[in-house]
């Protein structure tokens, strides 16, 4: 069913950081969701506009709606469901709180949000980690990366730590980090997160093509 937008709009090459930010790669993909709490367990799912119950009925009828996605809820239930549980609750600040989890679904031929038939017949489609939010407010990217690194692969790489200069995005737009499409910069603004993207010059010249 259609929701409010799940996962933040993010503005592209915006210079608000106020001290220095982390600079995740942007996957090309698509961005999905899972939410937990202590009681309930994993109970919803769905895209950042979508949002299903997770349990058979439910994932059968997100595959109807969105069948290129169907390896989404098979990969999270296979590699991330437990493991996800088992750390939550271990630990209090997320044990009492209702969490939703955001990863980006692709393959290596994904590109501009659609996927490939190849990557399916192959099984050769992952989720990558990107935020993660308590209640309604999405962690900090130094907790991100502090409590969540043992997910090692599967959380989003970090491309760059330091201040938002104009050097450091010319560097990503002509490829210096040899990333597909970018990087999203994170910081903290007055206690709050503040996300900006950059992509490179060579993902928007594929996209133009399109």
């Amino acid at each position: 069913m259609k929701v409010p937008l799940v996962y933040p709009k993010i503005p592209e090459n915006t210079n608000g950081f106020l001290d220095k930010c982390i600079a995740f790669e942007k996957y090309d993909g698509t961005n999905m969701h899972w939410c937990w709490d202590k009681n309930s367990g994993w109970h919803t799912f769905g895209t950042r506009r979508t949002e299903f119950v997770m349990n058979r009925i439910g994932i059968s009828e997100f595959n109807n709606e969105h069948s290129e996605l169907k390896n989404a809820s098979h990969i999270f239930n296979e590699q991330f469901r437990d493991r996800l549980t088992a750390f939550f609750c271990q630990h209090k600040i997320y044990s009492l709180n209702k969490m939703t989890v955001f990863f980006e679904f692709l393959g290596p031929n994904s590109f501009a949000g659609g996927h490939s038939e190849e990557d399916v017949l192959n099984d050769d489609q992952d989720l990558i980690l990107i935020d993660v939010m308590v209640g309604k407010e999405i962690i900090s990217p130094k907790q991100l990366i502090d409590d969540f690194s043992w997910l090692n692969n599967f959380l989003a790489k970090v491309i760059y730590t330091g201040k938002y200069t104009g050097q450091f995005t010319e560097d990503v737009r002509k490829g210096k980090y040899n990333i597909n499409e970018g990087v999203v910069c994170k910081g903290m603004v007055d206690g709050q997160l503040f996300m900006t993207k950059v992509k490179t010059n060579d993902y928007l010249k594929r996209l133009s093509k399109r």
